[in-house]
């Protein structure tokens, strides 16, 4: 009986006893050499050889055209995407492919068909489904998806996996075509957090830290960033070692972030996980002077929290290791706003208040809130806090009176004829081009 041949690019079984127990053994040549793999049966063996060839990224092109477009994405994320982006941007990309591209239109195609489809047919497909997402959220999560889309058909493309050909032409979708508009939010004013202070000094949770305060850690969240405009980041993040009561100041030094552990085998998520990292940019590395009252938040937090207080346990938290998450304080603030007839605002916007109410009451401090922000600029500082009333704007021209009377009593009191006015020795600009 003539010996049945293998198929190009097919490994073969044996069998290999180790230690007395059986095992079956599938053998197969890459372009980095011959690999062998073990398993208790050829299934064992075999997923271990794919999972192999995922990571190594040996998979043969034919099986990746069997491969529909979400499991693409999947693979695009998990095994070649992985290393190179940041835990918060995983999270986002692995939310989109998830509950986006999974079970759509897009999603079932597989890459085989999408070689084969013309350029507009996959362009209405694509752009159909951004549109459909624009019709249930934001602007920026069509953005999102379209980033997501266009770095999975790039990679495909310069991997050869998909034709170059059929690279979508992006519909542009604007503010008007999504169902979630940007809600324009104000900042409170200092009456206002004047209010928040003293509503704060009289809650449940100034004093007793058995109280159901439906506010509780949160409510000091709000008032410290109110009077240091740290980011949340840094606030959740800030731990006792970088605090010195004494001597009334914090060095921001890292920050917590808070993103999800994932299973790359079974490409999914596992648990929700704290870590603290570097700052936002290198200008964020600071110390910031306390304010009396931001002061008394961390005093108070010290008081009612004792066992809390060890170097490396965070300020702001029950336990001192698990910091009040961003969820939490926003959902709370909501509800804090709707109480106190605040104009609802985000955790963020508590920041912006610190720096508006500095900088529009007195604007040559500007250079020091953006130092205090950890801003890397002036100029940012000001884009985003400074606002130009009617009042400053007529304060600004009426400067131009004293000067233009200043200039009419100068004038006044100068002989004309003996005023000569010379090309090559003026130095203002606005006096070079007058005759003598």
């Amino acid at each position: 009986m003539e010996k049945q041949r293998r198929a190009n690019g097919e490994g073969s079984w044996s069998r290999k006893n180790i230690n007395g127990y059986e095992y079956f053994v599938y053998s197969k040549s890459y372009s980095t050499g011959r690999h062998q793999f073990y398993g208790s049966t050829k299934k064992d063996a075999l997923d271990k050889c794919k999972k192999y060839e995922l990571e190594k990224r040996e998979i043969i092109s034919k099986d990746i055209q069997k491969l529909d477009f979400y499991t693409y994405s999947s693979m695009w994320l998990f095994n070649w995407k992985s290393e190179k982006i940041k835990s918060k941007t995983k999270d986002s990309y692995y939310i989109c492919i998830e509950t986006k591209i999974k079970n759509s239109k897009l999603g079932n195609l597989q890459i085989s068909y999408i070689n084969k489809m013309s350029n507009e047919i996959f362009s209405d497909i694509v752009n159909k489904f951004l549109f459909d997402i624009a019709a249930k959220y934001s602007l920026s999560y069509v953005t999102l998806a379209k980033n997501v889309l266009y770095q999975i058909i790039s990679y495909g493309i310069t991997k050869k996996d998909i034709v170059p050909t059929a690279f979508p032409i992006f519909a542009t979708i604007t503010e008007d075509n999504v169902k979630s508009k940007i809600k324009k939010q104000t900042v409170l004013n200092y009456k206002q957090i004047e209010i928040l202070w003293e509503t704060y000094k009289s809650c449940d949770n100034y004093t007793n830290k058995d109280s159901n305060s439906a506010y509780g850690i949160c409510y000091s969240v709000y008032v410290f960033i109110c009077y240091t405009g740290l980011r949340y980041g840094e606030v959740s993040g800030l731990k006792w070692k970088n605090v010195n009561i004494e001597k009334g100041y914090i060095n921001i030094v890292e920050q917590s972030v808070f993103h999800y552990d994932y299973d790359n085998d079974k490409r999914q998520r596992v648990k929700k996980v704290v870590e603290n990292g570097s700052p936002k940019s290198k200008t964020s590395i600071r110390t910031i002077p306390l304010h009396k009252r931001a002061l008394e938040v961390l005093l108070n937090m010290e008081k009612i929290y004792p066992q809390n207080v060890k170097a490396n346990n965070f300020v702001f938290s029950y336990n001192g290791k698990d910091p009040v998450t961003n969820g939490v304080l926003n959902y709370q603030l909501k509800l804090l706003c709707k109480t106190l007839n605040f104009p609802e605002i985000s955790v963020h916007k508590l920041r912006s208040s610190f720096a508006s109410v500095i900088i529009n009451e007195d604007s040559e401090k500007a250079l020091s809130v953006s130092k205090l922000l950890g801003h890397s600029s002036i100029d940012i500082t000001l884009k985003k806090y400074y606002k130009i009333s009617d009042e400053k704007s007529r304060k600004a021209i009426s400067i131009l009176d004293k000067i233009g009377n200043s200039a009419s009593n100068n004038i006044e009191n100068v002989n004309s004829d003996k005023v000569k006015i010379s090309y090559s020795t003026s130095t203002n600009p606005f006096l070079r081009g007058l005759k003598k």
